[in-house]
């Protein structure tokens, strides 16, 4: 292997003789993980140490004297060749690693990075040597380090995936908050609210950022005004133990009351403190309004009732002995679905037998029974449609079973279940920091996902093992003394993950007190947001130098109207600088007129102001200005509003095309146009007089004098018969052809399959005497003249049996939808027509075979690519000599304004 260093190698091991060098120097290459090669001027490996041979699966012999392309595509070989080339021919030093694909002995594929150093005369550099380009001659070949960095790209495959589940996750997250049908918010320790949800502050009537407890007056059912102290939260908060179905009324600030059952239940942290408290209200005002009318009748029961019965609000049934029912008060009636008067006497377990199947329920009962033991049970019943919780308490004479429909509280309990895994699973994650000494004391999950740490892995590290910006805990010392001042901060920053990498975080971080002091931090990853940012920036140059580089002229507008930027073109359009309006009121500067009625643009009609409101002009108007130049232009104005991620309109943009030039070279066009249909209408119509008196007394000499005519004689007569009679077919077909213009029809609604059908009558004799097969699918309903439209198919499908070639003809008629076009095709089986005459058949009087082998006068092509013009379409063929021919051609759909 040549030298790679100049003499540097030589000093490595200066106490050493050459041959012990050179083995201690193929050794330290032979023992490192990068593969290390060694290829010629001409691409062939001349040396490759130990991983290279290991990497390929290759034997070194089976390398070395073969070429680079052994192991790599020729894409990758072409690349690294030009980077070589680049090097050699400037003096600008190396790129970045080069990444390729190797190619093993057994078939697999390995992805690897090269950085790679030429050999100049005996010498290896990144970049030629000093004085400018480098001789070919003095180009030896290159040295190569080649890394293996599949494992790293699938890792990054995998990172990118996670983010975008947690992404997802981050959204349904929300999502599910925000659609509660239970009112929810979240106090800190202070008793602060940090979160509500779309519900909850729709029944507190709190829309305001900084609403607090205080702002609103609470009562109980009692009537008794409840302070904050005295609130669900702050009992909580003291007490460390939840609060369900506390009734609570609420006054309103419009003066209205709403009645809450509210709980309540704490969140702790990992040494057991109240970090949060999470509450839910349930509006229950109509329940209340029942209950107050309820409270009068419930007054009126017996006083004994009252005594026995009255401390519970639950339903209520007794049961003798032998289970039956001895009492049953209202409440239990209404739940069970059966009347006092039928249950009682009754044995529960015939009126019931569903509980002879429910094991909990059955075994409770019993166990009461026979043990005189106080059971409870929550069980789902399917009988009743709702769950159940009972307290059953024994005596002597029977069973006294107290049960309540608690089907709300659980619905409330799995919401707050729900919400509390939510939390868990937040996209932001969550670190409580030991302030003295920067040590995590606990985090979430999602904290734990970003970095690459397990909980026990991350519990084990500090703020400097994971934030870049505080790397020490020197660092971090004057950082918490700064944040007990300020109470809480907000900053960027960035986080280094358990495998190295770094990525950007914005983190809410806040000093709070409870049994201790702590730090609280909240970061989120904002990499996708400068990628955003980034972007956008970008998307903006491009755009501003797309806009100056458009020929035409253009302008945009923000959501209120006013116009942001216009390009040059537009000033050239308006015949000066344009000047900013503030709304689409001062559109009125800009003085137009409809092309087609003369009356003036209203400034809420330009395509502008009408993109801003939301609609799309995709056909363009065709407006005359007045340019601030006095100058007076045809345009064609275009709209488009853009939308933002909520489907608003944030900007709406517009283009105008003069056509001025267009219009008066149109104008002419049409004139000359005009002037040449009169002519051949009038040459062709002039034609037919003298025409027809040739004809006739060709007509007379054949009856009168063909017997005293020679055979020869009666051929020259035929001749000049038959050119008189295709004279008279050309001349009707020039006149046909001039009148698609100037005798048409306007154009109406026409079902093209009722068309299809009057042709194909109309051809009926042809069809038969041919054994023509015509298959159509369902044809749509289209805008044009019924009698042109009739023509073009006629003339199509007459070709398609006409040069049908030896078989029977077979021809299929289909449309296929385009937008506001159809696409008609008629495939036949015929004889085919070369590509080469596609063009020229169109052409008048132009003709592909002779008259003995097909009749024709040559215009019905040409007058179909008329009729299919006039209706803005366009026509065409597709075949080869033998395959049989499509003619396709477009049409206008029928709107339903139309119809």
């Amino acid at each position: 292997m040549e030298r790679a260093t100049g003499e540097t190698d030589v000093n490595c091991w200066a106490e050493a003789d050459a041959p012990e060098a050179l083995q201690r120097y193929r050794t330290l290459v032979n023992s490192v993980d990068d593969g290390i090669y060694q290829l010629d001027r001409e691409g062939r490996f001349v040396a490759v140490n130990d991983t290279i041979v290991e990497m390929t699966g290759y034997a070194r012999e089976e390398l070395l004297g073969e070429p680079v392309s052994l192991l790599l595509d020729e894409d990758d070989v072409e690349r690294i060749g030009q980077e070589i080339r680049r090097r050699l021919s400037s003096d600008e030093p190396g790129a970045d690693a080069i990444e390729f694909t190797v190619h093993t002995a057994d078939g697999d594929e390995i992805d690897c990075e090269l950085q790679l150093s030429l050999l100049v005369d005996g010498e290896a550099s990144e970049t030629p040597r000093e004085g400018g380009e480098t001789a070919d001659s003095d180009f030896q070949g290159t040295v190569g380090v080649v890394r293996d960095v599949t494992d790293r790209n699938r890792a990054e495959q995998r990172l990118k995936e996670r983010e975008q589940q947690l992404r997802r996750e981050r959204d349904l997250t929300d999502r599910l908050l925000e659609t509660s049908p239970v009112g929810i918010q979240v106090l800190d320790d202070e008793g602060e609210v940090t979160r509500m949800n779309g519900r909850i502050k729709e029944l507190l009537d709190a829309y305001d950022d900084s609403y607090s407890p205080s702002d609103r007056t609470v009562y109980d059912e009692n009537g008794d005004r409840v302070s904050v102290e005295e609130h669900p939260f702050s009992r909580t908060l003291e007490t460390g133990e939840p609060v369900y179905d506390e009734i609570l009324r609420v006054e309103l600030p419009g003066g209205d009351r709403r009645w809450l059952s509210v709980n309540a239940a704490p969140i702790v942290d990992e040494n057991g403190g109240i970090d949060r408290v999470v509450t839910t209200g349930e509006d229950v005002t109509d329940l209340k309004e029942r209950e107050r009318e309820l409270r009068a009748h419930r007054d009126t029961l017996e006083t004994e009732l009252e005594e026995v019965y009255g401390r519970v609000t639950d339903a209520f049934y007794a049961l003798d002995d032998r289970w039956r029912f001895t009492y049953v008060n209202e409440r239990a009636a209404e739940l069970l679905g059966v009347t006092e008067e039928e249950l009682l006497g009754a044995d529960l377990w015939e009126t019931f037998p569903e509980s002879t199947t429910a094991d909990e329920v059955r075994e409770s009962l019993r166990t009461a029974m026979e043990d005189q033991e106080a059971t409870t049970f929550e069980v789902f019943s399917e009988l009743l449609g709702f769950w159940i919780e009972a307290r059953i308490y024994p005596s002597e004479t029977g069973l006294s079973v107290y049960f309540n429909d608690i089907t709300e509280r659980k619905e409330r309990e799995r919401e707050l279940e729900l919400f509390r895994t939510l939390l868990d699973h937040s996209t932001d994650s969550v670190f409580v920091i030991d302030p003295d000494t920067g040590a995590i004391l606990d985090s979430n999950d999602t904290a734990c996902r970003s970095l690459g740490y397990s909980r026990a892995e991350l519990l084990r590290l500090s703020v400097p093992d994971i934030d870049t910006e505080l790397p020490t805990r020197e660092a971090w010392q004057p950082f918490v003394a700064d944040l007990r001042a300020e109470g809480e901060t907000t900053f960027e920053g960035t986080h280094r993950r358990k495998d190295g990498t770094t990525f950007p975080v914005e983190i809410d971080i806040s000093h709070v007190e409870l049994d201790r002091e702590y730090v609280l931090a909240i970061s989120r990853d904002v990499t996708e947001r400068r990628e955003r940012k980034r972007a956008m920036e970008e998307r903006k140059r491009e755009l501003r130098t797309l806009i100056e580089l458009l020929p035409v002229a253009v302008f945009v507008a923000d959501d209120d109207g006013r116009i942001l930027e216009w390009n040059e073109a537009a000033e050239e359009v308006w015949g000066g600088e344009v000047a900013e309006s503030e709304s689409i009121a001062e559109y009125d500067r800009y003085d137009g007129w409809w092309a087609d009625t003369g009356e003036p643009v209203d400034p809420d009609e330009w395509a502008l102001a009408r993109a801003v409101r939301g609609e799309e002009v995709p056909d363009p108007d065709e407006i005359e200005i007045e340019g601030f130049d006095g100058e007076r232009r045809t345009v064609l104005n275009h709209g488009m509003p853009i939308r933002d991620e909520n489907g608003e309109v944030s900007r709406a943009v517009i283009t105008l095309v003069d056509i001025t030039e267009r219009k008066e070279y149109q104008r002419q066009l049409e004139k000359t146009n005009e002037r040449l249909e009169r002519f051949a209408y009038a040459a062709s119509h002039d034609l037919q007089e003298p025409l027809r008196m040739v004809s006739s007394y060709l007509q007379m000499i054949e009856h009168r004098y063909s017997d005293d005519l020679d055979e020869e004689g009666r051929e020259f007569l035929e001749f000049a018969v038959d050119g008189a009679e295709r004279m008279r077919e050309m001349i009707d077909g020039l006149l046909e052809y001039s009148r698609v213009q100037t005798q048409a029809n306007p154009f109406e609604p026409v079902e093209l399959g009722d068309v299809l059908a009057d042709v194909r009558e109309d051809l009926q004799v042809k069809i038969e005497e041919h054994d023509a097969t015509i298959v159509a699918e369902d044809l749509p309903r289209i805008e044009g003249d019924p009698s042109q439209i009739r023509q073009v198919l006629q003339n199509l499908l007459d070709n398609a049996i006409e040069y049908s070639g030896e078989g029977p003809p077979r021809i299929r008629v289909t449309a296929e939808r385009d937008g506001a076009e159809c696409v008609v095709a008629v495939r036949d089986n015929g004889i085919g027509i070369d590509p080469d005459e596609a063009d020229r058949i169109f052409d008048v009087f132009e003709r592909l075979h002779s008259r003995d082998e097909h009749s024709g006068t040559g215009i019905g092509l040409a007058l179909c690519e008329r009729v299919v013009e006039r209706h803005g379409g366009e026509i065409w063929v597709e075949s080869e000599p033998g395959d049989g021919t499509t003619f396709s051609f477009t049409l206008p759909v029928a709107t339903d304004r139309d119809t």
